[in-house]
């Protein structure tokens, strides 16, 4: 009975498990962050440092389970003072230049933009 009943538990605990999607691969992007609805990447090579404030393009692809959304493009910033602060505000901007909108930025936040801003803050552009 005892050996029915561990079966019976591992057959179920596995049928349970849900696989997460695997995020695509793009070529020239690097995947910085993803939720259940979105994955984002970063375009390769396109950060930079103008005074005093970080940008790069990101890209947000939807997720199988998030089909009626679109892919969607845009530059985001943060000011060296937010990265070396530690919080602030992301901004982002579509491709012509135009301000979209922000989110808050607390380094180690959970949220998908403030992880890529995570990742912008570290960059070395000195080199």
């Amino acid at each position: 009975m005892k050996i029915n009943l561990i079966v019976g538990a591992v057959l179920l605990s596995t049928a349970m498990c849900v696989k997460a999607e695997d995020p695509p691969i793009l070529e020239g992007w690097a995947l910085v962050s993803s939720s259940n609805l979105i994955f984002e990447y970063a375009k390769k090579g396109s950060g930079e440092l103008v005074k005093g404030t970080r940008s790069m393009l990101v890209q947000y692809v939807p997720s199988s389970s998030n089909p009626n959304q679109s892919v969607m493009f845009s530059k985001m910033t943060i000011t060296d003072r937010e990265c070396k602060n530690g919080y602030g505000v992301i901004k982002f901007y579509d491709l012509s230049g135009q301000f979209a909108y922000k989110a808050d930025y607390v380094k180690g936040g959970g949220s998908i933009s403030a992880a890529a801003a995570d990742i912008l803050c570290i960059v070395d552009f000195t080199k």
